[in-house]
């Protein structure tokens, strides 16, 4: 085979390879909605095994951006999401109380690693400014009392 053939046969193959990435994202976005079928929001994600990989999966992208939907329905009037980082298998954020100007950092560990430390196990301190990610002494929550935790650490 020669060059061109070799050229002509490497840009087929890496179509092809793109044309099943495609495929199989797609596929397992199904699969997803198939197993939260029946269960409602964020808890839905309770228990669920994430794939490791070493790019960012559907499967995690999905999961962010309902984590994100579910964190702004939680704060509710008063706070304010200022900053959201959704990183490789991990999010973190920004939140601000509007009335006294005042911010926390929250940040939940690796879901592939801590299962449901998403939601049992979420880092919440606070802090001086939008890039402060050291802030104040660390404390834990839960999704449940995320709001609670927020309002009495930026009152």
């Amino acid at each position: 085979m020669d060059r061109e053939e070799r050229a002509v046969r490497l840009a087929t193959i890496e179509t092809q390879l793109r044309a099943l990435r495609g495929e199989a994202d797609e596929l397992q976005a199904e699969e997803l909605e198939d197993l939260r079928k029946g269960k409602k929001g964020i808890e839905a994600w309770l228990g669920h095994q994430f794939e490791s990989s070493s790019r960012l999966t559907e499967e995690f992208a999905v999961f962010a951006r309902a984590y994100k939907k579910h964190i702004i329905n939680l704060l509710g009037n008063g706070l304010s999401l200022t900053v959201w980082n959704r990183g490789h298998f991990e999010v973190s954020g920004f939140v601000q109380n509007e009335q006294t100007g005042r911010l926390a950092y929250f940040s939940c560990s690796d879901v592939r690693h801590w299962p449901d430390e998403w939601y049992n196990h979420i880092l919440i301190r606070t802090a001086k400014h939008e890039k402060d990610y050291t802030g104040g002494p660390n404390r834990y929550w839960s999704l449940d009392t995320f709001s609670a935790a927020v309002n009495r650490l930026t009152a």
